[in-house]
């Protein structure tokens, strides 16, 4: 909690198995931070369970393109 509020980071993301732990890891230190959320938009690589294993929640979008 940070001044009576969760804060929750929302990060989207498509084929980033390379990067999305590092990107997790990094937020999920902050003190600030609460919660991470991964939306998986469409991903075929391994982004959704990299994510979870860095400690994200993850939501998976199956509607590619920006806005969904």
């Amino acid at each position: 909690m940070h001044r009576d509020a969760k804060v929750s980071i929302v990060i989207p993301a498509y084929n980033e198995e390379g990067t999305i732990a590092a990107v997790v890891a990094d937020f999920r230190a902050h003190a600030a931070v609460d919660e991470v959320l991964v939306v998986a938009n469409n991903c075929t690589d391994r982004t959704e369970a990299v994510a979870r294993d860095a400690g994200a929640r993850v939501v998976t979008e199956t509607a590619r393109g920006y806005g969904c």
